[in-house]
């Protein structure tokens, strides 16, 4: 991906000329490419060469600002409209489906404790029969089923 970002900001630069440098976002981005080419070409060569220990603390830097690329990805949602508002709608209607989960999946256990305390009893009872005893126990003996 570093060398089709250079294709771009490379591509960007000849048909901007000078108005290219006039936004942040675009500073952002060629600093961006200029870590991800740094990364990706002498780093690499410094390793294999001479087989230099590189820092791994500064390499997960390095790696973190190159993850900042994400928000090219919120500049070009702009020019989708409708794309940024499906996202904007289901990032609001997360937080509603989890609480939906978490009192669905309470009903599910309470309902199991019940069940499995009511059935507690025949399935401990030796006068009822053993093959329907064995079933309900298969079936809603344990928390584990």
């Amino acid at each position: 991906f570093a060398i089709l970002f250079l294709i771009e900001l490379v591509i960007r630069i000849l048909v901007l000329r000078c108005s290219y440098f006039c936004s942040l976002w675009n500073w952002f981005d060629v600093v961006l490419v200029l870590i991800s080419m740094f990364d990706l070409f002498l780093l690499e060569a410094m390793m294999i060469e001479y087989e230099f220990t590189v820092n791994v603390t500064m390499m997960r830097l390095a790696r973190t600002v190159k993850l900042a690329r994400a928000f090219r990805i919120m500049r070009t949602l702009r020019m989708f409209e409708g794309l940024r508002v499906l996202v904007h709608s289901v990032s609001a209607f997360l937080p509603s489906l989890m609480w939906a989960m978490i009192f669905l999946g309470l009903f599910i256990v309470a309902g199991g404790i019940l069940l499995g305390g009511l059935l507690h009893g025949f399935t401990v009872d030796m006068d009822a029969d053993a093959d329907l005893r064995l079933w309900t126990w298969r079936h809603y003996g344990t928390a584990s089923r």
